[in-house]
């Protein structure tokens, strides 16, 4: 998909530009790619989600993960497998209870 083709689909989808603009530019598995294999990825997972009080539009918080790996990414297993993002998904979790953290002092 061009990168125009990306923009048009994520906002029929009503996803954001800066959640296609990160898939544009990181069309592979984040996962896969750690492993040596080139394989496309789907729309980004959301590392923390509005469920865990996670940010919707960071990119801190977005993974590009193909389907398979977009289903056990968030299991213990899958950080220590895939080492690079395991290391993102902490910082991730960090940054956000910093978020969190300057927000219930106010």
């Amino acid at each position: 998909m061009s990168h125009e083709e990306i923009l048009a689909q994520a906002k029929k989808n009503g996803y954001s530009r800066l959640y296609a603009e990160y898939y544009s530019h990181q069309p592979f598995c984040e996962a896969c790619l750690e492993a040596g294999i080139q394989t496309p990825a789907g729309w980004p997972h959301h590392i923390l989600t509005r469920g865990a009080h996670g940010p919707i539009d960071k990119e801190w918080n977005l993974l590009s993960l193909c389907q398979i790996h977009h289903t056990v990414a968030d299991t213990w297993s899958f950080s220590v497998v895939y080492p690079r993002c395991g290391e993102k998904i902490q910082r991730a979790r960090e940054k956000n209870r910093g978020i969190r953290c300057s927000h219930a002092d106010h």
